[in-house]
């Protein structure tokens, strides 16, 4: 029955997520969106294959995750200054070139960390599909001051 209710509410997710992903497309999603959209994507292509590297979900080289992590709180600070830039420069410094702390993709780098927070802190699929998108930079910015308020870090 556990297995039901989470195929039903990943379906549902990809649902909300196609449907933020098309309206994104025509409006000139935000880093804050791009974050909930491609976290999304990833955890949820994870789940299905647990195996898999999370570098491959991204299409980034093996040691991208190694080289994120020990990069994380800058890359954390540099993100979270720019989670409502929209500009075609800004999205493409985060996505696909190295960004200000030196990582390759940092935003998606963020992604696949702030979804991961939000599913460890028991929010599901389909809640975090549902952020609307005036509401994701601070959705996005609210997880960012936590996870750099925790202990060692």
């Amino acid at each position: 029955m556990a297995a039901v209710c989470l195929i039903a509410e990943l379906a549902g997710a990809a649902l909300a997520l196609s449907s933020a992903m098309a309206l994104a497309a025509q409006s000139n999603r935000d880093i804050a969106g791009l974050i909930i959209a491609e976290g999304l994507k990833a955890r949820a292509a994870h789940d299905q294959s647990p195996d898999s590297p999370v570098a491959t979900l991204f299409a980034m080289p093996a040691d991208w995750l190694d080289a994120a992590k020990d990069r994380r709180t800058p890359i954390l600070l540099d993100i979270r200054a720019v989670l409502r830039r929209k500009d075609e420069g800004t999205i493409r410094t985060f996505t696909l070139a190295a960004g200000p702390a030196g990582v390759k993709g940092e935003a998606l780098y963020a992604a696949w960390i702030i979804t991961g927070y939000w599913l460890a802190h028991g929010e599901t699929y389909g809640e975090i599909a549902r952020v609307e998108q005036k509401d994701a930079p601070a959705r996005v910015a609210e997880v960012i001051d936590k996870m750099l308020a925790e202990p060692g870090r």
